[in-house]
Order: structure tokens, then sequence, then C-alpha cells
């Protein structure tokens, strides 16, 4: 999962600046497997990433695209995404290119307080969540999860909101209109495709024993989750960088425990 999530965040990376990227678990259809030689040939990369078709064309795969939200929607989409495997396993997100921290104690839909972005290379830098941080982040996914952006505010009753926007901060009706051109220097839509990220960041790993074969780095054999866990009733752990749904249940659970008088009870 890092591994294509890592790959989907590269290869947009090639043509356009991005911040994060997004690889949903169900689309990842089988493992890398190292069979009797360990060498891996198209057909076992294309294995991994094999389901869809293009928007436009007729070829395999899903094409890959690019949205733009702000540092309050960034946290909202890691919140449902937080929610989405407890729905469904196959909803699992894997991250390249952010890291966040969230903290079990709190309200679902409000548990992340703290985001940054980067990467290893670079290292991570904490943003900015509040309303005042007016700042588009780009996020690179494939055509088929982009579609779960629109639905956001009605699986959570609007609890939830996220507006997918271009690079210019301007709403998006067209979520097909956000399709990467994998080839802006030829006419037309040259649709990027998931499959094709994949096999072209395998292959610049580097030869470490000169048999002109890339190998695939070590890193990638333990797994590394973008999310970090921290259970806390540390006040700011509680309540920081929230989106109100934690500070308003807890005024309502104060309103409820005052009026009984079980409030003195604490």
């Amino acid at each position: 999962g890092p591994l294509v999530a890592d790959a989907v965040q590269w290869q947009v990376n090639q043509t356009l600046h991005n911040d994060f990227g997004l690889v949903a678990a169900g689309l990842i259809r089988d493992e890398i497997r190292k069979g009797s030689s360990g060498k891996q040939l198209i057909n076992d990369m294309f294995r991994i990433l094999p389901l869809g078709s293009g928007v436009y064309d007729d070829s395999p795969g899903y094409s890959l695209a690019q949205v733009f939200i702000t540092a309050q929607e960034v946290k909202n989409v890691l919140e449902a995404m937080l929610l989405a495997p407890k729905m469904n396993p196959s909803n699992y997100p894997y991250w390249s290119g952010i890291k966040f921290k969230y903290n079990p104690k709190r309200i679902l839909l409000d548990q992340v307080y703290e985001v940054s972005m980067g990467s290893e290379e670079k290292g991570y830098e904490i943003i900015d969540l509040s309303k005042k941080n007016e700042k588009l982040y780009s996020l690179a996914t494939d055509n088929y999860v982009l579609e779960f952006f629109g639905l956001i505010s009605e699986v959570t009753y609007g609890l939830l909101k996220v507006v997918p926007k271009d690079e210019f901060g301007q709403t998006v009706e067209d979520l097909n209109s956000l399709l990467i051109d994998a080839n802006p220097n030829e006419p037309g839509l040259q649709e990027m495709k998931e499959w094709a990220a994949i096999m072209k960041y395998v292959n610049k790993f580097p030869d470490t024993d000169g048999n002109s074969i890339p190998y695939i780095p070590d890193y990638y054999r333990v797994p590394h989750l973008a999310g970090e866990r921290i259970p806390s009733m540390n006040p700011v752990h509680l309540w920081a960088n929230g989106n109100g749904i934690m500070t308003g249940v807890s005024i309502f659970a104060l309103v409820v425990l005052s009026a009984t008088g079980l409030i003195f009870l604490l």
C-alpha cells in the first residue's frame, strides 16, 4: 500500500507539483510475489493495479487526477478516511507525502489534531489547520477514489464538508476535469494511469548488485503508516484543531450534566 501511494505521488510530481497522494486498499488486487527468481515482469506489476479503464480512452486502468482543497478540508478528508474502513476494509487508505496524529479519545470525525506534509527525504512540516490558512493543498488519487470526495458531506450527514477545487480555487462540478494530462505537449488529454505509475516508480530504484535490475528497497518490507494513533486525555490533544464536532458534543454533555446535577459528581 505505501509503495503504491508513493508511486502515485512520485509519478504526478514528474508532471505537476503535488502535495500528497491517496490510494485505497480495495484497488490493490495482489501482492508483489517473489516467485522462484524474484524478478518482476510487466504482468507481475500490472496484476497489482489491474482495475478500471480510461475515462475518455479505452486503455486499461484507472486514471490519476489532482484535486485542490483547503487545510481544514485536508483534515476532513483524513477524518472521513479514518471512518471509511469501519464501513468496509477495502476503504482502508494508504497515503504519501502526509503524516498526521489523531486521538481516538475524541469524537469520531474530529480526531485528527496535527497534520504534516513533506517527504522522507526532505522531512515533514506541520501545516496550519485553522480557517485563516487559505492555502490550497493538492491531492492526487485515481478517478475512482475521487468520486468519494463528492460524497463526504452526504455520508457524514453534512458534518464534514469537502468542496473539490481546481488550482485556482474554483469549485469543480465535473470531477473528470481534474484528470491529469500525462503529456501536456501532445494535443488532447493523455490520461495518466495508476498502474503505469508503479511500474515507472520501481524502475527508478537503484541496481544494488550490478545485474541491471532495480531492487525494491528494504524500506518497503515493513509498512510505514501515515497516521499515528495517540490516545490521550491531555486537553490540548482533546480539543486542539477541532472542526467543531468535539467542542459541540462536549458543550452539549456539560449542559446535560449541569441540568441533571450530575456535573457536581465529576
